[in-house]
């Protein structure tokens, strides 16, 4: 846990772990999932958006060295790893070959079937402890200038060497991540005139509409479809890749505008959610796909609700467990 928790920041948690759970409610819910307009609005951004937030509470926490990442690797790696094998040992049929596909796949790729958001965290947290290294070093004097070559290292590499090992999902969130680290450190939202700030979050709001309108999961943006059979394939990925970034931040600028306009109401019991990220995120699995495809608004609803009551209830029920609280990433 940061030494100095911001309470606004466990309620950007909390409105990321309430969109994720609705976003895999969708998921489960629904056979035609990408064509959901709710579905694709939340996978634009929400988990940028849990990354940034990480991103920005690294500089109020311990100093970025071994030591952290140390932790960070007791805190990311170890449920990682624990929740593979765990539904393995507790399962009535212990199948060796299907363990041993899903790790292979895992290893292939995190999300499929583990809980890749933590891996690809904590590769992150690696690059941010070489690029912080560099700089307090003084062999580079700009940590922009760092952090970017960093990202087009980490990027190459996932498309040439290292096809695997999440390495392509640590360079795309990697820019979120760093983006949420220098917000935070260099506090630049204090050098920003405060009515400025309300100006940039409502234009960021009306654009991020307009973008989300056009944005695709596994196609081309709409704007961009026309263009498919004219267009070289590395130029089409490349116009893509950024539009994803743009609709994200701006997803992301959305957000906090209207948390800090419209939600202000709702704080502490965001705030409790944001509490329980991890252990929301590892538990609301067991109990998302228990009612199928339902297609229905008041189906996917109910059964995200429930997910997420049962995965808090269980979480603070366990929350005194030593042994238990190893395997959420707690007392690091």
């Amino acid at each position: 846990m940061e030494s100095n928790r911001n309470q606004f920041y466990d309620v950007m948690r909390g409105v990321a772990i309430l969109l994720v759970v609705i976003g895999h409610g969708i998921q489960y819910g629904y056979s035609d999932y990408d064509n959901n307009i709710v579905f694709r609005i939340i996978y634009s951004f929400h988990m940028p958006l849990f990354m940034f937030i990480s991103g920005l509470v690294v500089p109020l926490g311990s100093k970025v060295d071994f030591f952290w990442l140390k932790r960070k690797f007791f805190k990311l790696v170890i449920p990682f790893i624990a929740w593979i094998f765990l539904p393995f040992l507790f399962s009535d049929t212990k199948d060796w070959s299907t363990l041993i596909q899903n790790v292979w796949n895992i290893v292939q790729s995190p999300d499929r079937g583990g809980l890749w958001f933590l891996w690809v965290l904590f590769l992150n947290c690696c690059a941010l402890y070489a690029g912080v290294t560099i700089y307090e070093k003084g062999m580079i004097k700009n940590e922009l200038v760092i952090l970017l070559g960093e990202y087009i290292v980490i990027f190459l590499l996932s498309k040439t060497l290292i096809r695997c090992l999440g390495v392509g999902s640590c360079a795309y969130y990697f820019v979120y991540y760093s983006a949420g680290y220098l917000i935070s450190k260099y506090r630049i939202w204090e050098k920003i005139p405060q009515r400025n700030i309300h100006i940039f979050g409502g234009v960021g709001t009306l654009l991020y509409i307009v973008l989300v309108s056009m944005w695709r999961r596994i196609q081309f943006p709409l704007w961009l479809q026309p263009y498919e059979e004219l267009l070289p394939e590395v130029v089409l990925k490349v116009l893509d890749l950024g539009f994803k970034y743009i609709t994200a931040f701006c997803g992301i600028i959305a957000v906090w505008f209207c948390v800090k306009h419209l939600l202000a109401g709702c704080y502490s019991i965001l705030a409790l959610l944001g509490r329980y990220t991890m252990e929301i995120y590892v538990l609301h699995f067991f109990f998302i796909t228990m009612f199928g495809f339902v297609n229905s608004v008041l189906g996917v609803l109910v059964n995200s609700m429930v997910s997420l009551l049962l995965s808090l209830m269980i979480a603070y029920s366990l929350e005194s467990g030593r042994a238990v609280s190893v395997l959420f990433g707690k007392n690091m």
